[in-house]
């Protein structure tokens, strides 16, 4: 049964969310079957077809364009759903990700512009070149062929990031940081956390680079930063955990995975790491070179050569740094919770912000072995959380005669359905970065900068992380955009618990603050039809062609009708249809194009919208 995340988002309509109450009360009960979508009889499995492709690709994407849904649903029709979604997830798999920073370097190279850190001197663009990490992040998310990496890829660096607040750290670490997730979007947890322990972005933002061994009889110790992190975040959590329910001791509190002393055995760990120096001259304290494989270089003169017991494990003393590393990190991925810890995070990332036990199980097993005697296979992984029945079967979808017109079929999907033990709900809440792309790649955004020759064009939104609410290069903390336990204060869900996992709405914890900003946008983009870019020697105003498609006399219908499909997965409710209109009254007389972007506006500020399953 899904989630019933019932977001009241209140509105002032003519100036919607102008007040910004983006007010969510995520409430345990039943969420509203779709208006019913009433087509020719001949149509009706087309459009149920069109309707499951789309919900697959609103958790498996960027976003589900007409092109793709289109060619999915085609498959289904040809061989059936889950054969068709497995088609494509073995696509997608065998797709490789271009790196962001060869992306970032071939934009900088058409612009004409100095590749530096600093503002540079150009007739028309005064902005620094760090600005091309969100260029090609937004180019590769929306235009990327490999979308289900690049949904991946947005996953880890939500879940492991390594962000630039500091000005000392360079556009091109943060760029090879996301490439480096990138690289490891389809590998294993063992070899993502390997590439991330030596990663300097990670090393400075943890503080494991030029992490020494200290002298413990003098009262100096190694730093715990990356030690506490790489286990509480990264791969097993703070919390003890049995067949994916959390352990508690005998008056009900969790009991934790590891303690103190673990943390400062492990930080031993970690030390001796530090960049190759770039002379003779460098130290262990100021190397500053630069690997030829981009990884920190273990310095063993640094490096804490006794014992290290940690988590019922010893690590032998005088081994290298290297492989006391690589001990530590096979001890992290074969400890008990870390199937469970990892496979919910990717979870929460993808499909439901808090997993029914026995879809987790099923997911965790897959991490525990992917059939082949492999532990930690994100392809693995990812397929069973993509195509496990709690979320494929999550709708009913039925047809039944149109009492008003016996030549249609209406079909209605209905999410109101208890399919599985203990009643347990899913869903989640569309993250800004997710529902921004979402409505370009519907509406067909198209970049034009520099097409030509074989070259697609190039994206380069004129837009901040204020205007989205959720930065690319700049989460808030080491927990990512929100913590992976975060429960409103308010509403029916607060402090809802359950006998074997509490309720949690992670992404919630963003609102209210993105509603506004990022619903004037979107508004605005529908009212001027076109996106103003970063551009160099000309004004460059990047189209949504798909808009077309809508203005116009009874073009409004068809809007409703075709989103509901495409981005609502048939789920747009009467009363939002209903809203709409009330909506569309108060811009009666004006032109198309501003009734459009209303349109579109209240549409993708619902709730409907927002709260995907």
């Amino acid at each position: 049964m899904r989630m019933a995340l019932v977001a009241h988002f209140s509105t002032t309509i003519g100036r919607y969310l102008a007040t910004a109450l983006l007010i969510i009360i995520a409430a345990l009960h039943s969420f509203p079957a779709s208006a019913d979508i009433s087509v020719r009889h001949a149509d009706a499995d087309k459009y149920i077809r069109l309707i499951q492709a789309s919900h697959f690709l609103s958790q498996a994407t960027m976003g589900p364009t007409v092109a793709t849904t289109t060619a999915l649903a085609a498959r289904i029709g040809a061989i059936g759903r889950d054969e068709a979604f497995n088609e494509w997830i073995n696509n997608q798999l065998n797709k490789t990700l271009q790196p962001s920073l060869i992306k970032a370097d071939a934009m900088i190279a058409r612009d004409g512009v100095e590749r530096s850190t600093s503002h540079i001197n150009h007739p028309t663009l005064n902005l620094s070149t760090r600005y091309y990490r969100e260029f090609a992040w937004w180019d590769q998310a929306l235009f990327s062929g490999s979308q289900l990496g690049e949904r991946m890829a947005w996953a880890l660096y939500q879940i492991i990031p390594a962000h630039d607040r500091d000005a000392t750290r360079g556009w091109e670490d943060n760029l090879k940081y996301m490439d480096l997730l990138r690289k490891n979007a389809f590998t294993t947890h063992r070899k993502l956390l390997e590439d991330v322990t030596y990663s300097p972005m990670m090393g400075k933002f943890l503080s494991s680079l030029k992490n020494d061994k200290g002298d413990e009889s003098l009262g100096i110790f190694p730093d715990e930063n990356f030690a506490r992190e790489v286990m509480q975040l990264f791969s097993i959590g703070i919390y003890d955990i049995n067949d994916a329910t959390f352990v508690t001791d005998g008056n009900g509190n969790r009991v934790e995975s590891y303690t103190n002393t673990d943390i400062t055995q492990i930080a031993r760990v970690f030390t001796g790491l530090s960049n190759p120096p770039a002379n003779a001259n460098q130290t262990f304290f100021n190397a500053s070179g630069t690997s030829a494989n981009g990884r920190m270089l273990m310095w063993e003169e640094h490096h804490h050569q006794g014992t290290k017991t940690f988590l019922g494990q010893t690590i032998p003393a005088n081994q290298s740094g290297d492989q006391d590393i690589s001990d530590t990190l096979d001890i992290l991925t074969n400890y008990k919770t870390a199937p469970y810890f990892f496979s919910n995070l990717l979870i929460q990332r993808f499909t439901t912000s808090t997993a029914n036990i026995n879809y987790l199980r099923r997911v965790a097993a897959v991490y525990k072995d992917n059939g082949q005697g492999l532990r930690g296979d994100l392809k693995a992984v990812i397929r069973a959380i993509l195509m496990d029945p709690t979320i494929r079967d999550a709708f009913k979808i039925e047809k039944t005669i149109d009492p008003s017109d016996n030549s249609k079929t209406l079909i209605t999907v209905d999410v109101n359905i208890e399919r599985y033990a203990n009643h347990d709900k899913q869903g989640r809440l569309r993250e800004p970065m997710l529902q921004l792309a979402n409505f370009l790649r519907f509406f067909d955004v198209d970049a034009k900068e520099h097409e030509g020759n074989g070259h697609q064009g190039d994206f380069k939104p004129l837009w901040s992380q204020m205007t989205v609410g959720q930065g690319i290069r700049q989460p808030i903390s080491v927990f990512g955009y929100y913590s992976a336990d975060y429960l409103p204060i308010n509403g029916p869900v607060a402090n809802k618990t359950r006998a074997h996992r509490p309720v949690v709405l992670p992404e919630f914890e963003l609102l209210p603050t993105f509603a506004v900003p990022l619903n004037e946008k979107i508004e605005e983009i529908t009212a001027r039809q076109s996106i103003i870019q970063r551009h160099t020697t000309n004004s460059v105003f990047t189209k949504l062609p798909g808009l077309a498609r809508y203005v116009g006399n009874n073009s409004l219908a068809q809007l409703i009708q075709d989103l509901n499909i495409y981005l609502f997965s048939g789920t747009m409710s009467k009363s939002l249809q209903d809203e709409l209109l009330v909506a569309l009254d108060d811009t009666s007389g004006a032109n198309d194009r501003i009734r459009l972007s209303k349109a579109v506006a209240v549409l993708l500020s619902s709730a409907d919208f927002a709260v995907t399953n």
